[in-house]
């Protein structure tokens, strides 16, 4: 239907007949107008003069438009600390402000992290979070209120909650129990327990005492307190001459029992290989055939010479840097060293050591994880002076000799070569890196762990291969730790019928030293609180 518009009106049907009635209409006024006029203007002669109507007033201006905020401040604390699993009874609050300063309302505040929050801020620009739950995990956390401005534009403002441990709900063997030993010897391994609070975080500090129950025997260092680990660690548990062998580990009214059990005359009890040389609280040992021999503090990656006289080890710094390379002469443990810090633009904290089957040199390696080419070094053995070997492009992180010394195996960041016994005429073995290589004693396969790293450039090995170095077939080492732990330290059994490593698990950060048969894939750990193994040449049991 099409529409009319007349005087601002719309037509309708007799519309016509209306407007002719209002132009008649509209005629009226005009004559009153003039009349009255007329009277006004007779009677003025005889007034006084009407003064003038007052200006109108402008009218006020609209309000202006609602603030936007522009910042966000706090009000009040903005670190806060309360028990795991606990709440604040009064949590974060801010104020929201505009360019100016001023206090902005009716705005939206989310508090986060899961479980968040919403909360419109009063008149005062202030959103109050109110009562906050708190994680039941121990540590530093954070809670983040926020502001959408728009789509591209976020206001936020962080505060700190520091999550303390509850008290000790959970007091539990960690590791040591069910030993068997000789008597009067030490058991291989210490003792361990860790201290919890009902959600399992680590209570560190917490007093414990060991203690021989029964069976005769000694506990050295016998009090002591857990780490920041939640694990208390016992000294060397040295057994008597009768079953049943206990010990007790105490604190308050919680308590841990081990076990241990005397071997018979024939059995064949010792686990962990004699003169393995190994890790242990930052200190080079040996396990002799009477228990466990500080070689050196300090020190880290042990290594025997091909006939057993000497061992080699990178003494290090409070870091845990490697500062510099030392040979000890076994059993007199009179020891040399020659500094490695400088050899490089920054401290290696990573380096691996590899004997030359004459005993006369070293090669030494280093993990570095950014670009650049760290070149493979030698060590002269009798005048401890070092070279660099300069043939391979890349940054060198592990080498190894054949048994018989004519060839090299080099693992870099990006490749895996074969070179002769003097580091050249190289040959790609693999077309990417491993992170860590040594010989079978055979001399025709090599071992190497797979390397696997984070997002932050930390590596570490996640399994183990064998490399045929003539026919490049690969097999896989069937290990029940396959990527559950950060696998280093592979060395092998004179007779090459066992591979140790050492296996750390990311998660409770405890080390342990396994050995794996060749004969029927089995794995049994020999140690525990220990890494860095190296097989004496000598022995295979």
């Amino acid at each position: 239907m099409r529409t009319l518009i007349f005087r601002g009106r719309p037509a309708r049907p007799g519309a016509g007949h209306e407007s002719r009635l209002i132009k008649k209409v509209a005629v009226y006024p005009i004559f009153i107008a003039i009349a009255v006029g007329a009277i006004f203007s007779a009677c003025s002669e005889n007034t006084a003069p009407v003064s003038e109507p007052p200006t109108p007033q402008t009218p006020p201006s609209p309000p202006s438009p609602h603030a936007i905020p522009d910042h966000l401040a706090a009000v009040g604390a903005t670190e806060f600390t309360a028990t795991a699993g606990s709440a604040l009874e009064q949590g974060p609050a801010v104020r929201v402000l505009d360019e100016n300063e001023r206090p902005v309302g009716g705005v939206s505040v989310t508090f986060s992290p899961v479980p968040s929050k919403v909360v419109v801020s009063d008149a005062d620009g202030i959103a109050r979070v109110g009562a906050w739950p708190v994680n039941t995990l121990a540590g530093q956390h954070f809670i983040v209120a926020t502001v959408t401005v728009t789509e591209s534009r976020e206001l936020s403002l962080v505060f700190h909650l520091t999550v303390t441990p509850g008290p000790l709900a959970h007091f539990t063997i960690l590791n040591g129990n069910n030993q068997a030993g000789r008597p009067r010897k030490p058991l291989p391994n210490q003792l361990y327990v860790r201290a919890t609070d009902i959600y399992g975080n680590r209570l560190s500090g917490v007093p414990v005492a060991f203690s021989v129950v029964s069976g005769g025997g000694t506990i050295e260092t016998s009090s002591t307190t857990t780490n920041v680990l939640g694990v208390a660690t016992s000294g060397q548990w040295i057994l008597g001459e009768s079953n049943p062998q206990r010990a007790s580990a105490r604190t308050g009214q919680f308590e841990a029992q081990f076990e241990a059990r005397l071997c018979e005359t024939d059995e064949q009890c010792d686990l962990v290989p004699l003169n393995l040389a190994y890790v242990r609280d930052g200190s080079v040992w040996i396990n002799t055939a009477d228990g466990p021999l500080r070689v050196a503090s300090d020190a880290r990656r042990p290594a025997w010479s091909p006939d057993g006289s000497l061992l080699a080890f990178f003494r290090v710094n409070a870091d845990r840097e490697d500062i510099a390379i030392c040979i000890a002469s076994v059993p007199s443990l009179a020891t040399k060293c020659a500094a490695v810090d400088r050899m490089w633009w920054e401290v290696a904290p990573e380096m691996r050591a590899s004997w030359a089957p004459d005993g006369r040199t070293l090669a030494m390696s280093r993990v570095y994880y950014n670009s650049g080419n760290l070149p493979l070094l030698f060590l002269d053995v009798g005048t401890m002076t070092i070279h660099q070997h300069g043939v391979i492009d890349g940054s060198v992180w592990s080498a190894g000799w054949s048994s018989d010394g004519t060839k090299m195996a080099i693992a870099t960041d990006a490749k895996v070569y074969l070179a002769n016994e003097g580091g050249s005429a190289v040959q790609v073995l693999l077309s990417y890196p491993i992170w860590e290589l040594t010989w079978m004693p055979s001399g025709q396969k090599i071992s190497m762990l797979i390397l696997d790293c984070d997002l932050v450039a930390s590596c570490w090995g996640e399994g183990i291969m064998l490399l045929d170095a003539k026919t490049r077939e690969l097999e896989e080492v069937p290990i029940p730790e396959t990527g559950k732990l950060r696998l280093s330290g592979l060395t092998w059994s004179s007779d090459g019928t066992r591979l140790a490593y050492s296996g750390l698990d990311p998660y409770s950060n405890m080390s342990e030293i396994r050995i794996h048969s060749t004969a029927d894939s089995s794995t049994i750990v020999v140690l525990t609180n220990a890494s860095d193994p190296s097989w004496h040449p000598l022995i295979s049991r």
